[in-house]
């Protein structure tokens, strides 16, 4: 409280400044009003639109898998990665023959039932990545035709150790990968100059691409740790001189690696978001609205006529709370598995163009001010727009600009939450700005 205070003066003193040079009054003073007023706004305009695409490379985790949300409908995402020599001059010694190779990812979180197994098949991709590239959830790179493994059923387990070799690791994906192709690629190439270092490998061996190519009923997508010093290609060897020898592919702060994100046009997804979305009918934005992770919706929103609202009065914000709560009545209602922990906003001067900008509540006063987080307490979002709405009633940002409600983690989740909007029958929950103000009035000394 004490902080929001403090600003409500901060913007007292900005708002007198603005209004001498306005009014062109010399001497003139301000002073708060005697009362502080609150003010409740659902004059709200708000639609879901899909998002064009989120750049999914050089991300702390990526999204893989297949599900069928019941309300978002299918979410189809598949892994490219990179991996590189764990050690130069590779030779693998005299009589060296191959046991096993093993690709294994840890995890690092999930979206949807793990109960149900995925289908994965994994090739060898036949098109470079480039370390100062972006890569973005819209990307596909060739591969080459015949799978290095295809797995019918693959159980997911993201919260279950596993054995290796008798030492416990924790949770990961582990494939078995086609003996024979790393023989003709690996131990063949023994002491060869595409074994030498990573500038001749990877032109030599470009990388992998794990596919989701089906799933057991509805699915699952997981969260892969693609950093973790657990995440290689370990191929498992003897020699003449020395039995149970590892040699390692790694995937470190040097590869590229990315998500092929793929929503299916949401032709399952239910039908008023489908409305939204793909048919751009927005009559029922008013009751219900919808924000998805992993390059899928996101919401934008304008306050209409609030300028106008305040045209006559010379208003100090003291509080502008944006909130907003997820609907229960559907299977998308709040899940902590399936809804975004946070939300996170940003404008644009035009809703045309690329260029985004920071909230000034966020920039200028932090991310714990500025909110975003679900609060347990009452199932809600909330979000402090004081600054901003202050700003925009004094016409530094105009109140055309578009803002834009996205899922935080956006590129390393699949979370989503169906909101309800600013004209739903329930009044207590729907979407609404509350504006906490005292008026200054100007006087002549």
């Amino acid at each position: 409280m004490k902080k929001i205070f403090f600003f409500g003066w901060i913007l007292l003193a900005v708002l007198a400044t603005a209004c001498k040079e306005e009014d062109n009054r010399v001497g003139g003073t301000l002073r708060p009003s005697d009362v502080i007023r609150t003010d409740t706004i659902d004059a709200i305009q708000a639609f879901s639109i899909a998002e064009d695409s989120i750049r999914t490379s050089k991300m702390s985790a990526e999204v893989f898998g297949w599900v069928d949300d019941p309300v978002f409908g299918t979410v189809r995402s598949h892994l490219y990665m990179q991996f590189r020599l764990s050690a130069n001059a590779v030779d693998f010694g005299a009589g060296a023959e191959l046991d096993s190779v093993v690709l294994s990812i840890p995890y690092a979180g999930f979206f949807g039932d793990t109960s149900y197994r995925l289908q994965i098949g994994v090739y060898e991709l036949d098109e470079p990545m480039h370390k100062d590239s972006s890569y973005y959830s819209v990307r596909d790179l060739a591969v080459q035709p015949v799978p290095l493994a295809k797995v019918g059923q693959v159980e997911v387990h993201p919260l279950k150790k596993v054995v290796v070799t008798g030492e416990e690791q924790s949770p990961q994906l582990r494939i078995v990968l086609d003996r024979d192709y790393f023989i003709k690629k690996m131990l063949q190439k023994s002491g060869a100059p595409e074994l030498a270092d990573n500038a001749h490998f990877l032109p030599y061996f470009k990388g992998l691409m794990l596919k989701a190519e089906g799933k057991e009923s509805k699915g699952c997508l997981v969260y892969l740790d693609v950093l973790n010093s657990l995440t290689a290609v370990t191929l498992h060897y003897h020699n003449q001189e020395h039995d149970s020898l590892t040699f390692q592919l790694v995937s470190n702060d040097s590869s590229v690696y990315f998500a092929r994100i793929d929503h299916q046009g949401y032709a399952e997804a239910e039908a008023e978001l489908k409305r939204q979305v793909t048919e751009r009918k927005y009559d029922g934005a008013s009751q219900l609205l919808y924000v998805q992770a992993s390059g899928g919706v996101k919401v934008q929103l304008r306050f209409p006529g609030l300028k106008s609202r305040y045209a006559e009065k010379r208003v100090v914000v003291h509080k502008a709370e944006f909130v907003m709560a997820p609907d229960y009545s559907v299977a998308g209602g709040y899940n902590p598995w399936f809804n975004p922990s946070s939300l996170s906003m940003y404008y644009k001067q035009d809703s045309a163009s690329t260029k985004t900008y920071f909230m000034p509540d966020y920039l200028n006063l932090g991310s714990d001010y500025f909110g975003g987080k679900f609060q347990v307490e009452d199932s809600t979002y909330r979000f402090l727009l004081t600054e901003y709405i202050q700003y925009l009633l004094m016409g530094k940002i105009d109140e055309s600009y578009p803002l834009y409600l996205i899922a935080n983690g956006a590129a390393v989740q699949a979370t989503r939450v169906r909101l309800l909007g600013p004209a739903h029958p329930n009044r207590s929950r729907r979407m609404r700005l509350i504006i906490t103000y005292s008026l200054a009035d100007l006087l002549q000394q």
